[in-house]
C-alpha cells in the first residue's frame, strides 16, 4: 500500500490517494476468526439486542459464513428472559460481562 499525503489548511499532512497493490493475496480477507459485537443486551435464544440501527444484521446476513465465533460484549450484563428478538437478528457464541462470561449451549 502506497499512501500519497499531502499538505491542506494549518500545515498538516493528510492522505490525497491510497494506492493499492493489486498482486496483494486477499487469502486473509476471507476469513474471520472472531467478530466483536457490541450489544445492549441477549433474549433467551441468545440473539443480540442492538442499537437499533441495522448495521450488524445487514454485515452478518453477508458474511455469516466466513465468521467462525461472535462475541458479545457488553459494560452490563443484560439478558431477557423471553425472546424478543428478530429472525435475522445476530446469535452470539460467548457474552462477556464485567459479572463473567456466558456460553451459547444451543449451538
Amino acid at each position: 500500500i502506497d499512501i500519497d499525503f499531502r499538505r491542506v489548511a494549518f500545515s498538516k499532512a493528510h492522505p490525497f490517494k491510497v494506492y493499492i497493490n493489486s498482486n496483494i493475496s486477499n487469502n486473509f480477507y476471507k476469513k474471520i476468526d472472531l467478530s466483536i459485537v457490541p450489544v445492549i443486551g441477549v433474549d433467551i435464544d441468545f440473539k443480540r439486542v442492538g442499537f437499533g440501527k441495522g448495521f450488524y444484521d445487514r454485515f452478518f446476513e453477508l458474511n455469516r459464513d466466513k465468521i467462525d465465533e461472535v462475541l458479545f460484549i457488553n459494560r452490563v450484563g443484560c439478558i431477557s428472559m423471553e425472546k424478543i428478538t428478530d429472525c435475522y437478528d445476530v446469535e452470539g457464541d460467548l457474552y462477556v460481562t464485567p459479572n463473567g462470561i456466558l456460553m451459547n449451549k444451543i449451538k
